[in-house]
């Protein structure tokens, strides 16, 4: 085993609960007994989680669980979003609670990022993403390739805010935004993905006719991806499936307009 394979393993077993705050975790001869490693990489694993703060080594004492939620940054929550598989070998999916809490953090945040970014997007960056969006409405029926091509659009509006913070955050939520993408994309049928690609191309074609309703379109897509979020909740409460209720988000939409 290796000291990522020991980092994942306790990042899960914290993350899950199975490690709770103030747990003491067994002695290093243990760890290492247990995880097949040696001791200098086991400390190496330990040290980083201490760097998350998850873990809180104490010389002479021994090693505690910290809670994440008081004391961790999102390093620590790009980390278990970037998890494939738990110790046994099996699928790691990330509950659905906290992939709801990530849309519902996003659904504030991308709509400030969206409107600076509009504020100072070239022509050729508003052509970019313009081309990025009829290439996705070309690839509707190749799901990995769709939500690849969202994640990059994310990052243009990142890199067009011309702001350090904005995209070093982007660089850092990449592996938590390609799960809610990846989850989004897989509840819609074809007719509804089509829909949601429409919704933003219809918003920049408006950003191209009048640059100044910015902050209006920013606005409106956070509506967009509020609804989304409150459909996801409904969904998970078993009330009709996702694809059918952005469907009559659509339509609604549509009748409106």
């Amino acid at each position: 085993m290796r000291s990522e394979d020991v980092v994942n393993i306790l990042a899960q077993r914290i993350f899950t609960g199975k490690l709770k705050p103030g747990d003491k975790l067994p002695t290093e001869r243990e760890l290492s007994q247990e995880m097949g490693l040696d001791r200098t990489s086991l400390r190496m694993a330990l040290r980083q989680l201490a760097s998350m703060r998850v873990l809180d080594i104490r010389p002479g004492d021994g090693i505690y669980v910290l809670d994440y939620s008081k004391h961790a940054g999102l390093d620590f929550l790009r980390l278990i979003f970037s998890q494939t598989a738990d110790e046994n070998g099996k699928p790691f999916v990330v509950d659905e609670y906290t992939v709801q809490e990530a849309w519902e953090f996003w659904a504030a945040f991308f709509p400030m990022m969206l409107q600076v970014a509009g504020k100072r997007s070239s022509p050729r960056d508003i052509k970019m993403q313009m081309d990025c969006i009829d290439l996705e409405l070309e690839s509707v029926d190749d799901p990995q390739k769709v939500v690849e091509l969202n994640l990059i659009q994310q990052d243009m509006v990142a890199r067009a805010t011309n702001n350090i913070v904005f995209q070093l955050f982007s660089n850092a939520s990449r592996p938590i935004r390609r799960v809610m993408v990846g989850n989004f994309v897989s509840l819609l049928d074809r007719e509804s993905l089509i829909g949601h690609i429409l919704i933003k191309k219809a918003l920049l074609e408006e950003s191209i006719a009048n640059p100044l309703v910015w902050g209006e379109i920013a606005a409106r897509y956070g509506e967009a991806l509020s609804t989304y979020l409150n459909l996801l909740r409904r969904q998970s409460n078993g009330q009709d499936s996702f694809a059918s209720l952005v469907k009559q988000y659509f339509d609604s939409a549509k009748h409106k307009n």
